[in-house]
């Protein structure tokens, strides 16, 4: 009962536990975690009590849900062979023991078959990096990194932080490298060794470097060091320190140690919590204790004023970094643009697209610096390359279909509020750029319903009431046309021009005085703009 509740109250207020709260894009390994150790607890009880169907049906269901949480359940057939030969007490030639991991192999390999076959969809495949012989020195690193960063976590917690700046390991014979494969070896010895005499704590190692390897081994993520990839592993880790302290200290200094190790996690979770309450607060404490690109990257973006110095200072730290940073690259870009400084910036957005063609974000920003600098046909283009590569996303169909409309190509536009109009429902504003295109491709009856389906959205658009009217006094219904540019008027007192085109509508529905009227009101307005016609 001591290892027990020792270890799980560890397990729950250690901050690397906290992470995986925080973080609320990895609530998914939550999940797959309380599934995955209750689908290892229902095994152990059909061992226990016998396997019937119905025992055996529940623990594979638990890992399936632990699977359809997240990946990680992938490791249950080798937790399974972990208790099997140390806690079951089973030899790893005798067949028995090997053919009961055999279901749970069989719910991971049907998991995935569904997900490639049947979703066409790989997680593996867009988290690992392709690039040649990054398989071994990702293996290298990772061993550095269990002892000089997952382990140092675990004991010293404060300098946790997301995308921390990790250098790849230099060689075999680099002294870091080769103490962390002393200890994953010398600890998979010693548990093998122990597997008779001490099985729990045999088990308790197996199974902290099998839930280790998922991401931390030799497959070679794009990530070199995650803080959360460590949680899964924590409570084996925690059984392994309960017993330790069972082991080798008496009552009431076990319970005295036990009690001092939860305090001290406890606190540096409330300390470390503090770090995550803003997203600047989450990267300046990343940045401070030796943040990648991806952090500078992160604390520019998070802050408010774009003015400040700091958005410059990290997004150029960022490029420094990591030259092939496309995000950063685009980011740095934009602000330049914004300082005055046109030709350093458009050159880094354009830096980034040829970094990667064929990622439409590339060219939606790319499509922003163009528009900032007011060359419309070029922000068009690039645009409608974002919405070609992507056309699925609602936001990058949509600033293309403004950037045709700014650049003139209202044929252009409608196809791409077309083509919008498939992936999500419209809104007033988009219901708006369509009228006005079509009134410009000729299409007033057209326009004129889109105006009206803007208004029916949102009634208080006085641009939407001011060309509503106006296609209507085109089409020669200048009673209604009138009626309309009235409640321009409403919405919007200062709208000069709407006098004007009153005083045209009542010239044609003979109401001299009114037309003498509106004109005067016309003429008095400051700085009146050119009639449309």
């Amino acid at each position: 009962q001591f290892v027990a509740l020792s270890a799980a109250l560890m397990f729950a207020v250690h901050p690397v536990s906290g992470v995986a709260v925080n973080y609320i894009c990895i609530r998914d390994l939550l999940l797959a975690e309380v599934f995955l150790l209750a689908a290892l607890l229902a095994y152990v009880r059909l061992r226990r009590l016998g396997g019937t169907p119905l025992r055996w049906a529940v623990a594979v269901v638990l890992l399936a849900l632990s699977l359809l949480s997240k990946e990680i359940g992938v490791v249950a057939p080798l937790l399974v062979l972990a208790y099997e030969f140390t806690l079951g007490g089973e030899s790893p030639l005798r067949p028995r023991a090997w053919l009961r991991a055999v279901p749970f192999a069989a719910a991971a390999a049907a998991f995935f078959a569904w997900t490639r076959l049947g979703l066409k969809f790989s997680d593996v495949a867009n988290a690992v990096a392709p690039l040649e012989g990054t398989a071994y020195r990702y293996a290298l690193t990772q061993a550095r990194l269990h002892l000089f960063h997952y382990l140092r976590n675990y004991a010293w917690p404060f300098w946790m932080r997301p995308a921390p700046l990790i250098e790849p390991a230099a060689g075999l014979l680099d002294p870091a490298v080769l103490a962390g494969l002393l200890l994953v070896g010398t600890s998979l010895a010693a548990a093998w060794i122990w597997r008779r005499r001490a099985p729990l704590a045999a088990f308790a190692v197996l199974a902290y470097w099998i839930s280790m390897a998922v991401e931390s081994s030799v497959l070679p993520l794009f990530l070199w060091a995650s803080d959360y990839r460590a949680f899964p592993a924590g409570a084996f880790l925690f059984l392994l320190v309960g017993l330790a302290l069972e082991r080798l200290l008496r009552r009431p200094w076990r319970e005295v140690a036990a009690g001092a190790l939860i305090v001290y996690f406890a606190l540096a979770s409330v300390s470390m919590n503090r770090v995550w309450r803003t997203e600047e607060s989450l990267w300046t404490h990343s940045v401070a204790h030796g943040g990648d690109a991806l952090a500078h990257l992160n604390l520019a973006m998070s802050l408010k004023d774009r003015q400040d110095p700091r958005v410059k200072a990290h997004l150029e730290e960022a490029v420094r970094m990591q030259p092939s940073f496309v995000l950063a690259n685009l980011n740095l870009g934009l602000c330049l643009i914004d300082e005055g400084r046109a030709a350093e910036g458009l050159a880094l957005c354009e830096k980034a697209r040829d970094l990667e063609p064929g990622w439409a974000q590339t060219w939606h920003w790319l499509a922003q610096a163009y528009g900032r600098l007011g060359r419309r046909a070029d922000a068009a283009a690039a645009s409608r390359r974002a919405a070609e590569l992507d056309p699925r996303n609602a936001d990058y169909l949509r600033q293309a279909a403004f950037d045709a409309q700014a650049a003139g190509d209202h044929a252009g536009c409608l196809d791409l509020v077309r083509r919008l109009g498939e992936v999500q429902a419209p809104d007033a504003r988009l219901l708006f750029l369509k009228g006005f295109s079509q009134q410009k491709t000729g299409d007033r009856s057209g326009a004129e319903a889109s105006y009206r389906a803007s208004l029916r959205l949102d009634p208080a658009q006085a641009q939407v009431a001011f060309n509503l009217a106006y296609a209507l006094m085109e089409q020669g219904r200048f009673q209604e046309a009138a009626g309309w540019f009235r409640r321009a008027l409403e919405l919007k007192p200062d709208y000069n021009e709407v006098h004007y085109h009153l005083s045209r509508c009542y010239e044609h529905l003979a109401n001299p005085p009114g037309a003498a009227r509106e004109m005067e009101l016309y003429r008095d307005g400051d700085a009146a703009p050119v009639p449309r016609k």
